[in-house]
């Protein structure tokens, strides 16, 4: 599990964000690492609601070619 703390943005009034992922430079516990082909890893987003609730995206995958 690692945080991309550096893509930290407000939605805006449409709820949508882009995050730009470097698979050279994937944030792990306690240093990066590079992601190898034939690897997937999952994302999710960490947000906060109108309410000022945290919730979580649903996960997408992505496999590294």
């Amino acid at each position: 599990m690692g945080r991309h703390l550096s893509t930290i943005q407000s939605s805006g009034p449409e709820g949508i964000i882009a995050a730009d992922i470097d698979p050279d430079m994937l944030p792990r516990p306690s240093t990066f690492v590079v992601a190898m082909a034939d690897e997937t890893w999952g994302f999710q987003c960490w947000y906060r609601d109108g309410a000022g609730q945290s919730n979580f995206t649903n996960a997408v995958a992505a496999t590294w070619q």
